[in-house]
């Protein structure tokens, strides 16, 4: 016997003649399988909550990496008065910045307020930072006197100092009449140790 022969005598076409006995085999199995009992999907709701804890978990570790990459996206401020001050120390340098600028509030604007803000920024970039440090020792700002005080120390710390600048420089910009009614101070200073 030849495989043609063999496949044609397996066809279960040729096998089943009767459509009685192929409407009973089709009954039994509409039994058998109405009989059975269902089983609950659990997979459905296990891809759910799995689906949810990798974004609930993807969501926390972009909450805890944030901070450390805001310094690193945010864009550089620079305000009207730009200082930067470069101090040896023993591990390297101690790179002292101040950025201050004067920024509309229209909560309290005035209707001078153009006028005003245009002023303000002029005397911000006419500060000279150097020439505050030369005249620390005449002048009658509690900053600058609290700035001598530290700079006569045996290790003075840079960043106190630094600071001193910005209080005595918000100080004079507050006596002129520029904070309020329309203006803020903006300041971002600091210092960091380079090697």
């Amino acid at each position: 016997m030849s495989i043609d022969e063999r496949l044609t005598r397996s066809d279960p076409a040729n096998l089943v003649t009767s459509r009685s006995l192929d409407e009973s085999a089709t009954a039994l199995a509409l039994q058998i399988s109405a009989s059975r009992p269902r089983h609950r999907r659990w997979f459905a709701p296990l891809a759910v909550a799995g689906v949810l804890g990798c974004l609930g978990l993807a969501g926390g570790v972009a909450a805890v990496a944030a901070p450390d990459l805001m310094p690193w996206a945010a864009p550089e401020y620079h305000g009207d008065l730009s200082y930067e001050r470069v101090i040896p120390i023993e591990t390297g340098e101690l790179r002292c910045t101040i950025d201050i600028g004067a920024e509309p509030d229209p909560a309290s604007a005035g209707a001078d307020i153009e006028q005003r803000f245009s002023e303000a920024q002029k005397f911000l970039a006419a500060v000279d930072i150097d020439e505050l440090d030369r005249g620390t020792e005449q002048s009658e700002s509690a900053w600058a006197r609290a700035r001598h005080n530290e700079s006569i120390e045996a290790d003075p710390d840079e960043r106190y100092i630094n600071s001193t600048f910005v209080g005595q420089i918000e100080e004079e910009f507050e006596a002129r009449g520029f904070l309020g009614a329309g203006i803020s101070l903006q300041a971002r200073y600091g210092c960091e140790e380079q090697q």
